[in-house]
């Protein structure tokens, strides 16, 4: 790394999200003690987890497998796209690992944003999988819980911009919203820009209402929704 200029050297630490302050010895180091610690951190995490097949399509965000550990447990591991940076894979762990407390996400195992993935609860089936097998109609019960998961969000001053009806998921006969890397948080900006401080009871309703009309569901099955 001798021959690379000061600039090269710094847009490795860009790549490695790392503090480019420095002189070029100290920028030299900085790179090998990370790559250093990349290798260790691969011999210890290698094989931890054994796919066992995909589910779901496949979406620019990532894909998802159910995997099992060396225990032989099951999970749902959600892989990230390369150009999915540390910083944001982090950020939404920590947007679901809020949502899990509130007990409307599935609870987060592992989070590992240098092999770019997560590892969270494995969950029955997706709602549109729900509907399609009871005719079109989403439960009063549901219906409720949707208005909850809405409530919680707002909460958590978590604004969740995907409004794909997919993102729900069924387990135990309770709903759990999925997916949170599209989330943002409800900060004065985002209260300015949507002009209320419940954007999610506001406007994430209204949408599931839309998305569930357009399957074709009946009145019935948004009716506490509207």
């Amino acid at each position: 790394m001798n021959n690379l200029t000061n600039n090269e050297l710094k847009s490795i630490l860009d790549i490695l999200e790392i503090s480019k302050s420095g002189n070029k010895d100290e920028l030299i180091s900085k790179i090998n003690k990370q790559f250093a610690k990349y290798k260790k951190y691969r011999s210890t995490t290698k094989d931890k987890y054994t796919k066992i097949r995909r589910i779901g399509g496949v979406s620019k965000e990532g894909i998802c497998y159910v995997v099992k550990d060396k225990k032989g447990d099951e999970f749902v591991m959600k892989t990230f796209p390369e150009r999915k940076s540390y910083k944001n894979i982090l950020k939404e762990a920590d947007f679901q690992s809020l949502a899990s407390s509130e007990g409307i996400a599935p609870l987060i195992y592992d989070v590992d944003p240098v092999h770019k993935y997560l590892v969270m609860d494995k969950l029955d089936k997706h709602l549109t999988q729900y509907l399609e097998e009871n005719g079109g109609k989403l439960s009063k019960k549901f219906q409720k819980r949707i208005l909850k998961i809405c409530k919680s969000l707002d909460k958590l001053n978590i604004l969740y911009n995907d409004t794909n009806i997919q993102n729900f998921m069924i387990y135990n006969d309770e709903l759990y919203l999925i997916d949170y890397g599209m989330c943002m948080e409800i900060d004065s900006n985002c209260v300015k820009k949507f002009n209320t401080k419940t954007p999610n009871i506001d406007f994430l309703r209204k949408s599931i209402v839309n998305k569930l009309r357009e399957a074709n569901c009946p009145e019935t099955s948004y009716v506490l929704l509207l």
